[in-house]
């Protein structure tokens, strides 16, 4: 700017009015090194150092008072330039700062002493350097006091940034982690935020932009909204065949109006309840095997003494039959206790159904030989991951059940197992299905409770067995009479192997 100046000839009583060609040497190598030191810096992409900053500013100092040497007049108001790179000097390299100050008033000083010889100052001149000199060591003060204030602010800040985030990463992981499903709106039902556990509950294909896509989800909260009700559970069931308890709640921020929906799987909730029942159960086991079982050994030893007898009448023998028979049912009755109290956690393997079914079936009938099984495969290639162990002992429970009530309906040990996929979310199915006369309406409800049986030799605990490992291994068991074909359906729901939830 100072060059264009000069060389426009717009001041020339006060830029290069003592030394013209000076004026304008020094400006065309200022020039020259002001373009230079900005290659270098755009070169190596990086913040200069000290060293190139303190070369820079220097140059400054020397260029400036050359400039005002050649100009003849410091009183022109050329020195009030140099407070502009003292200020540099003390908001960058405040160690060497009060170094250049005293470099430049010196630089400063030995000109106006030089001009003062020449004739081409006077003793205000070199009244005007010293006070710039003060100057320039009052703005390196200055600076560096509101610099340093600066810095210890925006270092305040950038630590309060970072533990900001840090909080938001850790919130972000603990939502991300909740087995708990997250849902926040705006009132237009769009998704502000929603967490994996929610993505993986409620969709097949984990892709959708707002609520409306999950469409079951929508037409509840859309009630409960135009309802205008205080907030509810409400339980159903999702795409991927879950069965999910919805909580909504709206969060009480008039800047940002929106909704929250807590999502839980009622499974899950069933499997922790589960957890607490075996644990009383594991006690009450060994106190009953303790309890019991030996006092019942004697008495069906006892029994079977006595019926050897040969001054035992034949009407107490059958007395001692009935002894012996119920307390073979006890034992039985311990006995299925005490294999359920010990059944181990799941441990799923994807399996091929129509493979693992002939194989259960010629297993089964080398044990149960008057049995028949058929076995009705859909498609070929139809897996699923669940605990091969649990999947036999439900099986072989079903089984038993269906073989037994078609032997009292039509007279022969029959069941068909029939494999294939459900339409809506492609989960695979096993459907148990045989002639029997079903079980009546009004005990559905009450057929998966523990030891409720309508056999007289049952021990009420196979289905409630059957139900307890089905939802282990995240499968539901379903009963159906299908009244057109007279037929008694189990339905065993399978998980897809491919949308698994990890426990």
């Amino acid at each position: 700017m100072l060059g264009l100046i000069h060389y426009a000839d717009i001041s020339q009583d006060v830029f290069g009015s003592s030394s013209p060609n000076l004026f304008t040497d020094v400006s065309i190598v200022y020039i020259a090194i002001c373009l230079l030191s900005l290659i270098r810096i755009r070169s190596i992409d990086s913040i200069p150092d000290n060293i190139h900053l303190s070369t820079i500013l220097i140059c400054d100092f020397i260029a400036l008072i050359l400039m005002i040497y050649a100009s003849g007049n410091i009183n022109a108001g050329l020195s009030y330039l140099l407070l502009i790179p003292m200020a540099m000097a003390a908001t960058f390299i405040k160690g060497q700062a009060y170094g250049l100050a005293a470099f430049g008033t010196l630089l400063l000083l030995l000109m106006t002493f030089i001009s003062f010889k020449q004739g081409d100052a006077n003793s205000q001149s070199i009244f005007t350097a010293g006070l710039t000199g003060v100057s320039l060591f009052v703005i390196t003060i200055v600076v560096r006091t509101f610099s340093h204030k600066i810095k210890v602010s925006q270092d305040t800040v950038k630590r309060q940034k970072q533990k900001t985030q840090y909080s938001q990463l850790i919130s972000q992981r603990i939502v991300e982690t909740m087995r708990t499903g997250i849902i926040v709106v705006d009132t237009d039902l769009k998704i502000q935020l929603i967490n994996r556990a929610a993505t993986v509950l409620l969709t097949k294909d984990n892709k959708f932009e707002d609520l409306g896509d999950i469409v079951f989800l929508y037409e509840k909260l859309f009630h409960w909204q135009t309802s205008d009700i205080i907030p509810q559970t409400m339980v159903f069931e999702s795409v991927n065949n879950n069965t999910i308890r919805a909580s909504f709640a709206p969060l009480e921020d008039e800047r940002f109006p929106s909704m929250m929906i807590f999502i839980e799987d009622m499974q899950r909730i069933g499997q922790e309840a589960q957890q607490l029942k075996l644990a009383s159960l594991g006690r009450l086991t060994a106190s009953i095997a303790h309890e019991i079982r030996n006092p019942l050994g004697a008495i069906s030893h006892a029994s079977q003494l006595l019926n050897e007898s040969d001054s035992i009448a034949q009407s107490d023998q059958k007395l001692l039959g009935i002894i012996h028979n119920h307390s073979q049912r006890i034992n039985f009755i311990i006995n299925s206790i005490l294999d359920f109290s010990r059944r181990n956690n799941a441990l799923p393997e994807i399996i091929n159904l129509s493979q693992w079914a002939e194989n259960f079936k010629r297993e089964y009938l080398e044990q149960h030989n008057d049995a028949i099984i058929d076995i009705i495969s859909n498609e070929e290639g139809i897996t699923t991951t669940v605990d091969s162990n649990h999947l036999y002992q439900i099986l072989t429970n079903l089984v038993d059940n269906g073989l037994r009530y078609n032997e009292r309906s039509t007279g022969e040990k029959k069941v068909t197992l029939q494999i294939r996929l459900q339409k809506k979310d492609q989960c695979p199915v096993i459907d148990i299905i045989d002639n029997g006369t079903g079980i009546k309406k009004e005990d559905v409800h009450k057929m998966f409770e523990p030891f409720y049986t309508t056999d007289s030799m049952g021990s009420g605990l196979g289905l409630y067995l059957c139900k307890e490992l089905s939802e282990a291994n995240q499968a539901n068991l379903r009963y159906n009479y299908d009244t057109e074909k007279q037929q008694c359906v189990f339905s065993l729901i399978l998980a897809h192997p491919k949308r698994r939830i990890i426990l």
